[in-house]
């Protein structure tokens, strides 16, 4: 019997995180549950807005399990923006400052993963959206039992979505939209054609990722069979 026959994927997953946050150590603990064998996580990249001094432990321990783990302070930490263009500018410039620490990683990435930090999630869900194979998908986002993120998740025609409905869970197909976010399964190929995340708070940020994805014919898609709790 033949195994391997496709080719690994390998994954770098991007976050920005507070130091001493209350979710910090889980953010580390529930990516440790993320290891498959269909899939390698080539790097965990984080932007801190501070030096973290309380979770090296937690990173070392995913250096133990042979993941890399590589973390920069934020460019712009301390300062202090009153209006939310400006600060949609300065997010926009931290998600780079992320993804460029991840393309650093390898030639060999084929995904990359923008995953927020206080999000809770089943240990399959990397391995669900990989077998999609889409150019970029993401879970549902749940705050109990209320769909949660409505500024990223919007529908063709870019008006934004409050709720989704009910579907059998077997069978169910992805769902093309015009923009997801939360956590996010990106093929390489988007980051390697240049698109980075840009300033905006309406149109910017990874609204502006998948709606620049799209003018170069990398469509967008929400799985409805997966739920993560924010």
């Amino acid at each position: 019997m033949r195994l391997g026959i496709e080719k690994m994927k390998k994954i770098a997953i991007c976050s920005l995180l507070r130091a001493g946050s209350p979710y910090e150590a889980a953010y580390y603990l529930q990516i440790l549950s993320l290891v498959r064998r269909t899939f390698t996580i080539q790097s965990v990249n984080v932007v801190y807005d501070a030096e973290p001094v309380e979770t090296r432990w937690a990173r070392d321990l995913l250096q133990s399990h042979g993941i890399s783990v590589r973390y920069e302070i934020e460019g712009s930490a301390g300062r202090d923006f009153d209006q939310i263009e400006d600060k949609a500018h300065q997010w926009a410039a931290t998600c780079n400052q992320c993804v460029e620490l991840a393309l650093s990683s390898g030639d060999e990435l084929t995904h990359l993963a923008w995953i927020e930090s206080d999000l809770s999630y089943a240990y399959d869900t990397m391995e669900v959206l990989l077998g999609r194979n889409k150019p970029i998908i993401a879970p549902l986002i749940y705050l109990g039992n209320i769909f949660y993120d409505s500024w990223a998740f919007r529908d063709k025609a870019g008006r934004k979505l409050f709720s989704f409905p009910p579907v059998d869970p077997i069978g169910a197909e992805p769902i093309e939209l015009n923009s997801v976010g939360s956590y996010v399964l990106f093929d390489i190929a988007v980051f390697r054609s240049g698109i980075r995340f840009r300033g905006a708070f309406d149109s910017g940020l990874l609204v502006g990722i998948c709606e620049d994805a799209a003018k170069i014919g990398l469509g967008t898609y929400a799985d409805p069979t997966l739920a993560v709790i924010h």
